[in-house]
């Protein structure tokens, strides 16, 4: 399910509680105007496993194939009063260009089609001619 957040700045969220209103499970990286681009920081992830799915990649770059999984482990050497949080530092990298197109697309449909016109064209001449030679073999 994905987790509801609430942005408090450019690239910065929290999640959100229930009280929120202007919650959103869209995360978007900053373009760079304030200085910082491409970085989000989220605040108030619990400790545990999390899936980061891109679903929109910067105009002129391919966007993430598979998900990628962060996970965020909490510890603490005296019973809980001293906790620390250590949590991957995913980097999303975008590559520029173009997708090769999916197979088994309407592309395919029209070569079969052309294809298989172009065989029967050709089978048709072929029993055309066929047809002529056998009358001038009987005059």
């Amino acid at each position: 399910t994905p987790i509801q957040f609430v942005k408090t700045g450019e690239g910065k969220y929290r999640v959100a509680t229930a009280t929120d209103l202007d919650k959103t499970d869209t995360l978007v990286s900053p373009d760079g105007a304030d200085g910082v681009k491409g970085i989000i920081t989220i605040e108030g992830l619990d400790a545990e496993t999390y899936t980061l799915v891109e679903t929109k990649a910067p105009d002129g770059y391919n966007k993430l194939e598979n998900p990628t999984t962060i996970k965020i482990i909490a510890t603490s050497s005296d019973k809980g009063e001293t906790v620390k949080v250590n949590g991957d530092k995913v980097t999303v990298e975008n590559n520029k260009g173009s997708l090769l197109p999916e197979t088994g697309g309407m592309g395919t449909v029209l070569f079969t089609v052309v294809g298989v016109g172009g065989i029967l064209a050709v089978l048709y001449s072929f029993m055309k001619s066929n047809k002529k030679n056998k009358l001038n073999e009987n005059k």
